[in-house]
Order: structure tokens, then sequence, then C-alpha cells
């Protein structure tokens, strides 16, 4: 009995004595395998993390890298391992992986992102640089000369029409207010020239009526038109109008068709929507005359309607899907209106409502945009749902955007100017005064670019447009991970007539969120259809 006693003493010792080895062993594994993990990891990750965002649906983990704008999916594993990753040191981060799995699981997903990296080549960049313009060796300036696009031309400063969350309404300090000017065939005429003299290189160039409300100044239009018809030597010549359509008559109709112009028009859904903002000077609902209007325009098109006439909403006070899904019936209310036709919705523009009228007539928000059509997208992707026409103009460029992104085997080492057009390049604004101006879309206090006596101010493009909006962006942009997806442009940093890196940082906030939605929304239809997209290929996004 004392011998067995001893015995099972001593077989105690040697079983405590291989087990201690084996731990040993183990944490020795455990070390070398951390130390061997750090040393691949470290240069990537220890201090300044990579350009990447990690994100989910609610089947699985993604990762969106910036350097070669891929998205590649994670397992469970893989997704909280880079996680860890993006918040502590190589080494820290290994150990509160293995400290909650087992040792096996960390060596299988640090495997994956290994092989990942060498593969794929991601996590690559830290700095999205060089960025902008005068960094990426590109001659504007002879671009500025050669290969003008697009001409907006202010034919008038003049509307019919007051809607309560028009940029040009008296409370709105960064647009000029409504006003009297006319543009005269001389004003309009000298724009024209400038636009072919500078365009040798377009195969293509477009002429764009805007206002105020165009067709009050309908005589500009027509000798304008006739005379860029005559003039402009390039191969195709577009025409664009855009028009609340109240004022179109059968003779308008049938001079926009013949000039084959395209026509953005403005409806903001059915009447009781459509007459709560978009009134009259009288303050009258403008609804009838204005579907009057688009009814002609659609009668006279035919079958180019889809494609030639496209119409502009303003998702109005009060927000909930209630009231979306209201705007949606315009087309059941209106069955001769194409469900094809291209649709731009948008929320009004910041501080173009009144405080006190938005909070007047304004519920908590039940359900966004983005978020209801995303819904009514997928209801219809998935065979459960009708085609929604909201719904498709909110959801589909965005994914468009994502499906036609160029992947880099590598990081190209170009990063351009955000959203931004080459200014004086893509598109000019000439007001009814003759000034130029970057756009249509940005305020009127920004410093002007030039005019149709003296051409294009290269000299303020380069100082305010190029080194100026340079200077306050690298600094954001650079450390982005969606500067690759960004849509920020001029129109949202200038505060009154000034560039301000706080303006722009809050915008940065939204696109930021709203890219990410996309990312999810992206990844999320295509892992219920992986070609249900791909007729996404051939929309123009431009």
């Amino acid at each position: 009995m004392k011998m067995q006693a001893t015995d099972a003493k001593a077989y105690e010792r040697s079983n405590k004595k291989n087990a201690d080895k084996e731990a040993m062993q183990i944490a020795a594994q455990i070390v070398k395998t951390i130390s061997e993990f750090a040393k691949k990891c470290d240069p990537i990750w220890n201090g300044e993390k990579p350009l990447s965002k990690l994100f989910k649906t609610n089947s699985r983990g993604y990762l969106y890298d910036t350097g070669t704008n891929k998205i590649l999916g994670c397992s469970d594993n893989v997704f909280e391992l880079l996680e860890l990753l993006n918040n502590h040191a190589p080494a820290s981060a290994a150990e509160k992986f293995i400290s909650t799995h087992s040792i096996e699981a960390f060596i299988d997903a640090a495997d994956i992102i290994k092989n990942t990296i060498d593969k794929e080549n991601v996590f690559q960049v830290k700095k999205a640089i060089p960025f902008g313009l005068s960094k990426n060796n590109i001659d504007y300036e002879e671009l500025i000369d050669s290969a003008f696009e697009i001409l907006f031309l202010e034919v008038t400063e003049s509307c019919n029409l007051r809607c309560g969350y028009c940029v040009y309404g008296n409370h709105v300090k960064s647009k000029r207010n409504h006003g009297e000017r006319q543009m005269t065939f001389s004003t309009a005429k000298k724009a024209i020239d400038y636009l072919n003299a500078h365009s040798f290189r377009r195969k293509k160039v477009a002429v764009c009526f805007y206002g105020g409300e165009p067709l009050l100044n309908f005589p500009l239009i027509k000798s304008g038109t006739e005379y860029a018809q005559t003039v402009l030597k390039q191969e195709e010549i577009d025409f664009f109008i855009t028009t609340n359509a109240t004022l179109i008559t059968p003779e308008i109709a049938a001079f926009l068709l013949k000039y084959k112009f395209s026509v953005h028009t403005s409806i903001d859904g059915p009447k009781e929507i459509h007459d709560n903002f978009r009134v009259d000077t009288y303050n009258k609902g403008s609804y009838h005359h204005a579907i009057q209007g688009l009814k002609l325009l659609v009668d006279g098109y035919g079958e180019q309607a889809k494609d030639k006439i496209s119409l502009s909403m303003v998702y109005t006070p009060p927000f909930s899907g209630k009231r979306i899904a209201r705007a949606s019936e315009l087309w059941a209310e209106l069955p001769w209106l194409p469900k094809e036709m291209k649709l731009n919705i948008t929320y009004p523009g910041p501080g173009t409502i009144p405080k006190q009228q938005l909070f007047e007539s304004n519920v908590p928000e039940d359900i966004d945009l983005q978020q209801w059509a995303f819904e009514k997208f997928m209801d219809h992707y998935t065979g459960k749902g009708e085609f929604n026409a909201i719904a498709a103009s909110i959801i589909e460029r965005a994914l468009a955007v994502l499906i036609q992104r160029p992947i880099f085997s590598s990081e190209p080492g170009s990063n351009f100017l955000n959203g931004c057009c080459i200014p004086g390049v893509r598109r000019i604004y000439a007001a009814a005064d003759g000034k130029f101006h970057l756009c249509e879309r940005i305020s009127s206090e920004a410093p002007t670019i030039g005019d149709v006596d003296f051409g294009i101010d290269k000299y303020t493009i380069r100082k305010i447009y190029i080194d100026e909006y340079e200077n306050i962006c690298t600094p954001l942009c650079s450390s982005c991970w969606a500067v690759r997806l960004c849509t920020s442009c001029y129109t949202d940093a200038f505060i009154n007539g000034k560039l301000d890196s706080n303006a722009l940082k809050e915008h940065c906030l939204v696109i930021q969120e709203s890219q990410l939605r996309f990312l999810r929304y992206y990844c999320s239809a295509m892992e219920i259809n992986p070609e249900g997209l791909d007729y996404l290929y051939q929309y123009k996004l431009t």
C-alpha cells in the first residue's frame, strides 16, 4: 500500500512535469507565433494605421482597402483580428485574440491575413499622397485652353415661382437672391464663342440654359441655340435646359424637340406634396401648370422621353416613410410618365428652409431616404416587390459607382480633387452679367473665374481653386479611408466666399457615413446575386 501511494505521487509528479513541459512548449510556440506575426505586421499596423475600412452586412464582414480600391470578404475570426490590429500594436492584438480564441484559430486567421497582404497587395497605403492637381503632373492650363466641355448660360435671374426651399430665396446668404437681370444675346454670343475657341480637343460639347426660370427669356434661348448650332464645330452638340415646366407651350415643346434638348424638370410628387413648397409669386401651387408642361414634352418626345426628359424632386418635410411612399405614387397617378426616366431626389439644401418653418412642419424622421430606398430596391431586386423609380434613382447611381470603380493591383499614386471637376474645364457657369463662375451649384459669393470679355482668370484658379483648396484638403483627405469614393467638391467648401476647412470637415463626416452605408448595400446585394448588378456597368455616371 505504501509503495502504491509513493508510485501514485511519483506518477502525479511526472504528469505535472510533463504538463508543465507541454505548457512551456505551447507558451513558447505562442510567443514564437506572435513574434513572427508581429514581424510581418509591424511595418503595416504599428503606429499610423493603413487606410482601410472594416464593415459588416447582416451576413458577414468585409474589408475595403483604400489603396487598391478592393472590397474583400472576411471570416468572423479574420474580421476580429483585423479590428484588433486597427486598435492595438500587432503583438498586443495577437495576444488579445489568443486570450479569447485558440492558438489554432489565431494561426489560421493570421495566415489568411498574411497571404491576403501578399496576394492582394492591400494595407500598403497610410497616406493618400500625392493629393491634388498640382501634385499629379496634370497640365490643367492646357486643358483649360483646349478641353472645355459644358457651358451653362444663366439667361435670367428672374423666376415665376417662389419655392419654399429655393437656393435664391431672400433668406439664403450663400447665393444671389431673385433678381431682374436678363442675359443679352451679346453676352450669350461671347460665352458661346469662348466655348468654341477652347474646346477643340472635344468631339462633343454641351450648352445648358439655366435661371431663374430660363423660359422667361425664351427669345434668348432660341437665338443662343441657333447661334451655337451654327458656330460650334464639334461632331455632337448637346443642348440642356433646367425648367420648372410651368411655361412650356406647344411652340416651346416643338422647339426643344427640334434641337433635341435634354430637359430637366422639377416635380416633387403628387399635387398636395408638390404644391406645399413649389408655389408661384402669389403663393399658389404650381402643380397643374407644371404637369401640363411636362405632358406636352412627354407627348412630343414620344419614345425619346425616357432618355431626354428627367425629373428633379426635393424631399420636403415632414420627413417620413409615408411621405416618400406618397411621392412614389406620382407614376401611378400619371401613367403616361415613363418609369425609366432619370430622376434626382434630394433633401432641401442646408439653410434653404427657414429653421422656424422646418421645425413647425417636421416630425422626427422615422426612416431616411437612403434606408427607405434600399429597402424598396431590395424588394424589387429579390423579386418581392415592384420597381420603384425613386428608390432606383437613389440606389442605382451609388451602386454603379462601386461596381465601376477602378481596381488597382498596387497603389497607383494618384489622388486628385475628390469629386471636383478640373476648374474651367468640365463646366463654366456664365451668369447673366457675363461673369464666369465655377459651376451652377457653387456659392454666388465664391470667387469668379473670369468673364465673357477676357476669358478665364488662370491666376484665380491656381491661387484659390488649386493651391488653397489643396492646402486645406491635403491633411484631411490624405488620411481619409474614403478618399477614392469621395463626392465632396468646391460647393461644400465655401462659407462667406472663402474656403473653410471646418465646413469641409463637417461635410466629410456626412460623406463617410453615406459611403459606408453604400458599401454595405452593395455587398448585401452581391451576396444575394453576384451577377444581379451587372446591368450597372452600363450606367452613365457623368
